[in-house]
């Protein structure tokens, strides 16, 4: 936890190099961000993000003012531009300090536990990962304590996950579809027990097998857009939600939208078929005598 007089925000303190906003593409809003000079100097100054700086002082000026980290007061240089959250990484719930500072006056270890390189040619980055490997290897004398990951390799485990994960949701999709096709064609068949003296009026004034046919798959369909158009407004509604309390971006693309209705009016009619068959086919002087 931090704090600045009676005001509390708990937090991530980071202590990084100087060239860290570089790296990160962070922009600062107020202020300025940590010099060399002052990681050569262990000043005890700190960047906060903008939740952070609005949390210790609300509807107030942060630079320049005293927070306390660990019984340890650093003044705040400069205060990021709002960035949002990435993968569970919260930018603006973040604090600052020089790595040569967190050094010194917090952890009494200069252990580092993370090493972020840019390359200035991004197709190279993945061919430097053996290079960086074996220099690493040479520093901590044949022990290899760390590992190396470019973010091709991170976007490739993304994949794998995502792609994981889609599938697992195709299968839930498949299953919930075929067991609401299945309840449609129950809902119709009563439909059709229940209206077999209809059936026979509307066939002996002159109704065609196909126009029975015709308005039970109309039906039928009707039913399972209905069906999908509720889906939709809960889907919306949950991921909306889920956004919220995840602080994502949330948009709706048209597909999401689109397709839905599109596999609703499919299963509509492939479940309502049967039932519309079988009422299409009923013998007129049979339905009628029907109680």
């Amino acid at each position: 936890f931090l704090s600045a007089g009676k005001e509390e925000s708990e937090a991530n303190v980071y202590g990084v190099d100087f060239a860290y906003p570089e790296i990160r593409n962070l922009e600062i809003e107020k202020g300025k961000f940590f010099t060399s000079s002052d990681t050569a100097r262990w000043l005890k100054v700190a960047v906060l993000g903008s939740n952070v700086a609005g949390e210790l002082f609300p509807g107030q000026e942060a630079i320049g003012k005293k927070i306390n980290i660990n019984s340890h007061y650093f003044t705040v240089c400069g205060v990021l531009s709002p960035k949002g959250e990435m993968f569970h990484y919260d930018f603006d719930q973040q604090v600052y300090i020089p790595d040569s500072t967190a050094y010194k006056r917090l952890t009494g270890s200069e252990r580092v536990r993370t090493i972020i390189i840019q390359t200035a040619d991004a197709e190279k980055a993945k061919s430097l990962v053996p290079l960086i490997e074996k220099g690493l290897l040479q520093r901590h004398q044949g022990v290899e304590d760390f590992r190396v990951r470019s973010q091709e390799e991170m976007l490739e485990t993304m994949n794998q996950v995502s792609r994981t994960f889609t599938i697992l949701l195709a299968a839930i999709a498949g299953i919930s579809l075929l067991v609401g096709g299945i309840g449609i064609m129950n809902i119709m068949l009563v439909s059709v027990t229940e209206r077999y003296r209809e059936i026979g009026i509307r066939k002996a004034v002159g109704a065609r097998k196909k126009d029975i046919l015709a308005q039970f798959l109309v039906e039928s369909v009707v039913l399972s857009l209905v069906g999908g158009f509720c889906g939709i407004i809960f889907g919306i509604l949950i991921a909306k939600i889920i956004s919220i309390l995840g602080k994502w971006v949330f948009t709706i693309p048209i597909s999401a939208v689109i397709l839905p209705f599109l596999f609703s009016s499919i299963i509509g009619l492939f479940f309502g078929l049967y039932p519309a068959q079988k009422a299409s086919s009923l013998d007129p002087v049979e339905a009628l005598r029907y109680q």
